[in-house]
């Protein structure tokens, strides 16, 4: 399982030459419908393979086109995808994903909104969740944000004033800490499974000093990758039991050890842009620009393999029908007045 970090970065950098460059589009309209257009552009061998990670087949309007890469001339492939959603929650309903997958954009949006007199202020949010699937752990308690950007967002700001023996030094000390955060993922994680059949098999759970014991070999294995059969093995001998390694043997961890083959090391660096358009007053953002009402970002998968990345906003709309009421009471009011003078 283990690969070198500069390995990795090697390999998404090679890798960004043939994935696809994705574009996601919001325009939340007044009357609280939203509308979203997602484009896929690439190669069309992988335009033409469903490169969407929600079921176009649900109301998606699909259309394909081509143009001219305007640096190296070669022709890019497009895949359009439309949709009006009524609100929200549909719109979560399509684009979160009921059985997360590592391999697929997993998105949720919230959109808070508070009443103030003549004005409405709204908070929306649009998260791509964390890729990898085990979410025992926080990586930003084993890597800063240089060292995470330098790693899995292709910025190399963080060594580019380094010496070759300090960038050395660098990678070394993330990797060390990225792979301790990786392998204590897996060791909670297979703590938890062992638990969990535990209770459903009417056995006794693992102990503090047993689940410690399980972390342990998760942390010392990293080299080679874990090895699940001499961990459940090792884990029976310290227990003075068998049943993990029956377990093991009827095939109980397969799906957890397929995970730690397929979505452990996550790799890809597809580029991603993002625009929101709101129908108010824009006025707080973490976008990478703003052009009049809508905000744009620009980022790559690296930015969401493992933690989540958020795209906010705050906006502002105005309540006429809080003025109308204000002019009908004032009318109300100076008529009542100039009837009470008359009299």
């Amino acid at each position: 399982m283990k690969t070198k970090l500069w390995l990795v970065v090697l390999v998404l950098i090679v890798s960004a030459c043939k994935d696809l460059k994705y574009s996601y589009f919001t325009r939340i309209n007044a009357d609280g419908t939203i509308f979203k257009r997602v484009v896929a552009e690439g190669d069309s061998s992988l335009i033409y393979s469903s490169p969407f990670s929600f079921d176009v087949n649900e109301g998606w309007d699909l259309r394909y086109d081509k143009k001219v890469d305007g640096e190296g001339g070669d022709t890019l492939y497009l895949v359009i995808a439309e949709k009006t959603f009524a609100n929200l929650s549909d719109v979560n309903r399509a684009l979160e994903l009921e059985g997360d997958s590592a391999h697929k954009d997993n998105i949720y949006g919230e959109l808070n909104r508070k009443f103030r007199g003549f004005f409405s202020f709204h908070q929306y949010t649009e998260t791509f969740k964390q890729r990898f699937p085990f979410k025992h752990l926080s990586v930003e308690d084993y890597l800063s944000t240089d060292e995470y950007a330098y790693f899995f967002e292709g910025d190399s700001a963080a060594v580019i004033n380094m010496m070759e023996t300090e960038i050395k030094a660098y990678e070394e000390q993330g990797e060390s800490r990225f792979w301790s955060y990786l392998a204590g993922s897996l060791g909670i994680e297979f703590v938890a499974l062992a638990n969990s059949l535990a209770s459903n098999s009417q056995m006794a759970a693992l102990t503090e000093k047993d689940s410690l014991f399980a972390m342990q070999l998760f942390q010392s294995s990293v080299d080679n990758g874990p090895d699940l059969d001499e961990i459940c093995q090792l884990i029976d001998q310290q227990m003075h039991t068998v049943w993990l390694s029956e377990a093991y043997t009827n095939g109980y961890f397969e799906p957890f050890e397929k995970q730690i083959d397929n979505e452990v090391i996550l790799l890809g660096d597809n580029v991603y842009t993002a625009e929101v358009q709101v129908p108010g007053l824009l006025y707080k953002t973490n976008a990478n620009s703003i052009e009049a009402n809508s905000a744009k970002w620009t980022f790559r998968r690296g930015s969401f393999l493992y933690k989540d990345y958020t795209l906010s906003l705050e906006y502002r709309t105005i309540n006429y029908w809080t003025f109308i009421i204000v002019a009908l009471v004032l009318l109300i009011l100076v008529g009542s007045f100039v009837l009470k003078r008359k009299t």
